[in-house]
């Protein structure tokens, strides 16, 4: 599996991209589409979302920590598990 952090995806479309596991610390993903997109147990700290679309994507167990830029709104539209890594006060919905 490539390691892809500190990798700029800024815009890029990752809609259904499965990226379970991967290393994106730091990554830029800022306005990327991840719609239903499975990042269960992905490391995302430090990555930059302003503006990044979650549709449907399946944060189970990954770890979004310190997470630059992440809103509620975004966290909403996604799913995740106990698992899931979360900024102070953030709340995900569970995925069915």
């Amino acid at each position: 599996m490539p390691n892809l952090s500190d990798t700029n995806l800024k815009a890029a479309r990752l809609d259904r991209a499965d990226l379970t596991g991967e290393n994106l610390r730091k990554a830029n993903l800022e306005k990327t589409r991840m719609s239903r997109a499975i990042l269960r147990g992905a490391q995302l700290q430090e990555a930059s979302f302003k503006g990044a679309i979650f549709n449907k994507a399946d944060l189970s167990g990954a770890d979004l920590s310190d997470a630059d830029n992440l809103t509620q709104a975004q966290l909403d539209e996604a799913c995740g598990n106990a698992d899931t890594v979360l900024p102070g006060g953030m709340t995900i919905p569970a995925c069915e």
